[in-house]
């Protein structure tokens, strides 16, 4: 037998019988206040700052009223004169919506073009809540895009 192999194999054995027999170390068992402390904690900070008082102002209650009031701003949102005129201008594209680093409100379409909206408009307001919700619910998130929201028609 091949004296390298002969020897791997006794060092193999040598190791599991050694960590088989060794004993299990002993676990402090885990504070059951810890968990509760650091979920309370973490409710007291959850979600973007602007989040609450965005769902007061826009009377939101529960999930189903977000979703609700979501497609209400959509529709707004597409009647706006700079959004519409946008849309109107290239047909043929989709359509995807995200807040830049910067804090400002973009259109874009596939075609290349993409639109700023002002930021004191009434559109990056629309917008802006749109957005904020559809993180909040999850929707219409660009898998290929990521920070993008897919505007749908």
């Amino acid at each position: 037998m091949n004296p390298i192999l002969a020897s791997s194999l006794v060092t193999l054995g040598k190791d599991f019988i050694q960590s088989a027999f060794r004993g299990t170390p002993e676990v402090e068992p885990a504070d059951s206040k810890a968990f509760d402390g650091m979920l309370s904690n973490a409710e007291k900070v959850k979600g973007s700052p602007e989040s609450s008082p965005m769902f007061d102002r826009l009377g939101i209650k529960n999930v189903e009223d977000a979703g609700v009031i979501r497609n209400q701003l959509k529709t707004e949102l597409f009647a706006d004169p700079a959004v519409s005129a946008f849309m109107a201008n290239n047909p043929d594209s989709q359509f995807y919506a995200r807040r830049t680093p910067e804090g400002n409100l973009v259109l874009r379409a596939t075609n290349g073009q993409s639109l700023t909206l002002a930021p004191d408009s009434g559109g990056a307001q629309l917008l802006s809540d749109y957005l904020d919700l559809s993180n909040f619910l999850g929707r219409d998130m660009s898998p290929d895009r990521p920070g993008e929201t897919l505007l749908k028609a």
